[in-house]
């Protein structure tokens, strides 16, 4: 005999403000883990969408990321926003795998990355490239940041999208998988613990969050 008021209860708790999903067993202890932690993980602990919602969104995140120029990653995001459904707040944090406080060193990666796919020589030292790219990681306006970057030359903005193409598509593919993987891995472990099959929990979120594939 199905008890309807046990699965009617179950299916309350989805909709209530606690997530499903049991909460990760590590927390870091120091300050600086503990800010990482929360930046990047506790979005997605706290979500209570499809696990390809949740992969959706670290995967625009490292693309757009990766994939556009430091300064437009929050204007980016909100645009893609628009056309597709994923988990926001992840997205905005994993766009900052480049800041203004690593852009420097992963610019320069880039540079010799597209130096050596388009077979070119790079001739620039770390601290000349430096000295090009900080006023871009100075700016805090959109437009200002963008109008600075322009200003690298046709040559530069050549050897850096060959890379920000290649690595937002190699990243953004694999952190759509790894989390993924990770959240229908929390799903499941929530649904044998409400004691309904995964398949009903992934509706139930979908019925919540207005998603669906």
């Amino acid at each position: 005999m199905v008890d309807h008021n046990a699965e009617a209860a179950r299916d309350q708790s989805v909709h209530t403000n606690e997530s499903p999903m049991p909460d990760s067993l590590f927390v870091p202890r120091s300050r600086l883990g503990k800010k990482m932690y929360g930046f990047f993980v506790e979005p997605l602990i706290g979500s209570k969408d499809p696990p390809w919602i949740d992969a959706r969104g670290v995967a625009i995140g490292l693309i757009v990321g990766f994939g556009t120029p430091v300064g437009a990653h929050t204007a980016a995001v909100c645009l893609l926003r628009l056309a597709f459904r994923f988990n926001f707040i992840a997205a905005l944090a994993f766009t900052w795998v480049c800041n203004p406080f690593n852009v420097a060193f992963l610019y320069y990666g880039y540079y010799h990355i597209g130096s050596t796919v388009l077979g070119r020589p790079a001739a620039l030292d770390f601290h000349v490239f430096e000295k090009l790219i900080l006023p871009i990681a100075d700016k805090s306006h959109f437009w200002e940041a963008l109008s600075e970057f322009t200003q690298l030359g046709e040559d530069l903005l050549l050897r850096w999208s060959v890379a920000a193409v290649l690595l937002a598509v190699i990243f953004g593919a694999i952190g759509y998988a790894v989390t993924y993987h990770i959240q229908k891995k929390r799903c499941k472990k929530a649904a044998k613990q409400m004691g309904i099959r995964y398949e009903k929990l992934v509706k139930l979120l979908e019925t919540k969050s207005g998603t669906g594939r």
